[in-house]
């Protein structure tokens, strides 16, 4: 069977060839060639039509393979990279210094404490020192046989009688274990102590001198902290421009590797008779040289689009200058006027990713949501998803669409969970995600809680977690936020204050009309 297919291999190939160069007239003329060498081939020895099969048939397309594979792990590779390059090191750096933060605002607390452990630790070694003074012989129980019990029990002075060891004296009678317990007390309340001479001065001193030390290294380490973090976005972003260039290079490679396997893969196909296969492939031969023109074109014409929509984070000066202005007007409300700066930035820079997030997102607090929807979809993805994630759920709940804005919303409440990050806009996706989940009468998706009852149990939890829980609790039931020093469900205090913004707007949404009275 191999010598056939050998056999109709070359009689496929030399259609191709004679349909390709020669024309018509080369066909017929030089077919007769091509069935000769077929015959030949279907008579040779087998290890010699496995060598030659292997040949046309094995190499070219593991090759080609190999070569496809390369490439796919390389785009990989890179993406990861960029990945690292936008997420990691930044987010790194900025939790170390939120840490530090939370440590710098608990440092009087952590100095009161060691305060009060050295004063208890200085109060009972008064205590005990004024009660060894007073031995149990010269106490209220009476007898010298009692006493003499009590001495070799291991009861001396008054700072031996504690409740454990007299009730573990046997022997002795109920009414003079509370005899000597309170004679202890009464010899006890006789010390009268200084709360302010406790502690040994140089201990205070030391305590006083260590939280001060730390204090300053800690103000001098969040001071330097933006300068550090604004250092690092620049350096990234230099780091992500030169890794885009190679990894667009590496995903046109890739996209004509797969083009150039399938292709290999098309010209591997047999067909049944010599004579059939000749013609047939006379025919292909004939057309093959339109069908590469038209290859090229439409590769040619791919590769032109995909370089038009190739995102940056970055922009060019004068999208700049259109992209703060559109932002002023935005944070003043005014958003028409944002709307129109922020298209004469995207027509200044068409591939900054900045300006396609930031006009989507302007859309959605217009109101305009088709529009915020349309333009997220457009945004060329690259890197980073998380705003348009963000926007496209916000506007998919501003239409009332819950599944759709369920699905976008648990996109970007993943990306933000993974980032450890809560600021507004992480704290805005919540809120819109808990009246989704309140729309569709769904309970949130938060592992290890099943049910509002169980909110005594969110110790576990992470900051997300308990967002998502409190802006439930006020959907469904419009249970007011509490006070995160002693709340029921404990939230930072930064992402408290952040909350209180949006507990306004769901009160703004939920407020009945005042009714006017009707006139008599």
């Amino acid at each position: 069977r191999l010598g056939v297919r050998l056999g109709l291999l070359v009689t496929a190939a030399g259609g191709l060839l004679t349909g390709y160069f020669g024309g018509f007239c080369g066909f017929v003329g030089l077919s007769w060639l091509a069935l000769v060498i077929a015959h030949f081939c279907m008579k040779l020895e087998p290890q010699v039509q496995t060598l030659l099969g292997n040949t046309l048939l094995g190499v070219t397309s593991q090759e080609l393979a190999k070569a496809r594979d390369e490439a796919a792990a390389h785009v990989r590779q890179l993406e990861q990279q960029w990945d690292w390059d936008v997420n990691g090191r930044f987010v790194s750096k900025r939790n170390e210094l939120m840490q530090h933060r939370e440590h710098y605002a608990s440092l009087e607390a952590t100095r009161a404490e060691r305060l009060q452990q050295l004063e208890a630790v200085a109060r009972q070694d008064h205590v005990k020192a004024h009660l060894e003074q007073f031995e149990v012989q010269k106490s209220e129980v009476s007898g010298y046989v009692l006493t003499t019990f009590l001495r070799a029990n291991g009861i001396r002075t008054a700072a031996d009688v504690t409740p454990e060891r007299v009730k573990a004296t046997k022997l002795l009678p109920r009414a003079q274990q509370e005899i000597l317990l309170g004679w202890r007390r009464r010899k006890e309340q006789l010390l009268t102590l200084d709360p302010d001479r406790l502690i040994d001065a140089t201990l205070r001193h030391r305590v006083l001198t260590e939280t001060e030390a730390m204090r300053e290294r800690l103000e001098a380490e969040l001071r330097s902290g933006a300068l550090y973090l604004r250092r690092m976005r620049n350096e990234v972003e230099a780091a992500q421009l030169a890794v885009r260039d190679e990894l667009l290079k590496a995903k046109q490679s890739l996209a004509q590797a797969e083009a150039d396997f399938q292709t290999a893969g098309k010209r591997r196909t047999v067909i049944g008779w010599p004579v059939v296969v000749l013609l047939v492939a006379g025919m292909i031969g004939g057309i093959l040289p339109v069908m590469n023109e038209m290859n090229e074109y439409n590769n040619t014409r791919k590769a032109i689009e995909g370089l038009q929509v190739t995102p940056s984070n970055d922009m060019n000066g004068k999208a700049r200058e259109f992209f703060d202005e559109a932002m002023d007007y935005r944070k003043a409300k005014i958003y028409d006027r944002a709307l129109t700066a922020f298209n004469d930035a995207h027509q200044a820079d068409p591939v900054s990713k900045t300006i396609w997030d930031e006009l989507s997102y302007t859309y959605y607090l217009d109101r305009q949501y088709d529009q915020a929807i349309k333009t997220a979809s457009e945004a060329p993805s690259f890197g980073n998803t998380l705003k348009s994630s963000r926007n496209l759920g916000l506007a998919y709940a501003g239409k009332r669409d819950w599944a759709d804005a369920k699905h976008h919303l648990e996109t970007a409440r993943d990306r933000l969970r993974r980032d450890q990050q809560m600021d507004r806009e992480a704290v805005e996706v919540h809120f819109v995600l808990a009246q989704t989940f309140h729309a569709l009468k769904e309970w949130p998706n938060v592992v290890g809680l099943a049910s509002l009852e169980s909110d005594a149990s969110t110790s576990h939890l992470d900051e997300s977690d308990r967002v998502l829980l409190v802006f439930y609790r006020l959907w469904s039931k419009g249970k007011a936020l509490e006070d995160p020093s002693t709340p029921e469900i404990s939230l930072h205090q930064d992402t408290y204050e952040l909350m209180k913004e949006f507990f306004q707007r769901y009160q703004e949404l939920n407020r009945k009309p005042v009714r006017k009275s009707k006139r008599r």
